[in-house]
């Protein structure tokens, strides 16, 4: 199985950082890591609330209290791009604003 490249944005990685549960940082790298060879496993995100859509048509990988927003998955030879790791638990209405 090939592996893929996986982009962290600065945002993204910003937003990892400051998980502060130990498990929840644990389960979010590790579903990082999967991303570099089964990316499609995840669905695509379509939200409940026309707030909560991101700035692109992306998937979600949900590790922990922490969903992972990317995009590049369909396409094998380009990178998984990471733009957004948010906290599940914060109001929908204002995911994907920091």
């Amino acid at each position: 199985m090939e592996t893929r490249e996986v982009i962290v944005s600065d945002e993204a990685l910003v937003q990892l950082i400051s998980i502060p549960s130990n498990e929840d940082y644990a389960c979010v790298t590790k579903t990082l890591r999967l991303l570099e060879t089964i990316p499609c496993a995840w669905s695509v995100y379509d939200p409940a609330y026309e707030a909560a859509r991101p700035p692109v048509e992306c998937r979600v990988a949900y590790a922990g209290h922490y969903g992972i927003y990317y995009e590049g998955a369909d396409d094998p030879k380009s990178p998984v791009r990471v733009f957004a790791i948010e906290d599940q638990r914060r109001n929908p209405k204002k995911r994907f604003s920091m």
